[in-house]
């Protein structure tokens, strides 16, 4: 597998490599790593799931990153293969939530109250999305997020390699 990714990142484009490893219904986690008998169908009711749950659109969540391919595909992780400590990247496209997180980090900022995810954040947010690894807990609408995806009915999403999900705005 790992010879094939990097045969593909010399040989081919970024569609390419986005259309065959990013897109799609295989999740390198349920396939190999936890092996289950349909793949196609935990990632669906995974999907599903968050969806109800989250009230977001089955189409508007994606599993990526090594849990999505076996390895990382970030330069600074140099093809890093999934493993036992690694975090499960969910994106989330939701509009609502991002305008959301958006406010609540204005609000934040016009009121002068320090977060400590101020460079993460501020990486991303104009670049339109919002990276959730570790939110601050300093404002009241990502005090409810956290308390809802943290709230036992959704106890698939505190699993110990789900630490981040992000939010576009929309699609790029």
């Amino acid at each position: 597998m790992l010879l094939e990714i990097k045969k593909d990142l010399s040989t081919k484009t970024v569609s390419e490599i986005y259309n065959k490893y990013l897109l799609g219904q295989d999740v390198w986690l349920f396939r190999e790593y936890l092996n289950l008998k349909d793949p196609s169908k935990t990632y669906d009711d995974f999907k599903f799931y968050i969806s109800d749950n989250l009230k977001i659109h089955f189409n508007n969540i994606a599993i990526t990153g090594s849990s999505k391919t076996g390895v990382s595909f970030s330069p600074k992780k140099k093809l890093k293969l999934f493993n036992e400590v690694s975090d499960l990247d969910i994106i989330l496209v939701s509009e609502r939530h991002y305008k959301m997180f958006w406010g609540a980090y204005l609000d934040m900022h016009y009121k002068q109250i320090p977060f400590p995810e101020y460079q993460s954040v501020n990486a991303s947010l104009f670049k339109g999305f919002i990276s959730l690894k570790n939110p601050t807990e300093k404002h009241k609408d990502i005090k409810e997020w956290k308390s809802h995806i943290n709230s036992p009915h959704l106890t698939p999403l505190n699993s110990p390699h789900l630490t981040r999900a992000n939010c576009p705005r929309q699609i790029a």
